[in-house]
């Protein structure tokens, strides 16, 4: 694809949803390692603490995925 057409701002534009799109995805997996993470610590009936601290790395995930997902969908518009 030749991107010689294209105006600075859109190749800037381009690479910015190109980087998005990759956070986004290493965000999911991580989200599901977390979530694993949780379901293990619970299973292995770990101490509240430990599943907790799991939870809320987990949730902590999820939001950022919540915010990017936001700011990327702002930006598009």
């Amino acid at each position: 694809m030749d991107f010689a057409h294209f105006t600075e701002e859109q190749r800037e534009e381009w690479r910015r949803n190109d980087v998005t799109s990759a956070a986004l995805s290493m965000l999911r997996e991580m989200e599901t390692l977390a979530a694993q993470g949780v379901l293990r610590a619970a299973e292995q009936e770990a101490d509240s603490t430990s599943v907790s601290r799991a939870a809320g790395y987990r949730l902590g995930i999820e939001q950022a995925i919540t915010l990017l997902t936001r700011n990327h969908e702002k930006q598009a518009r």
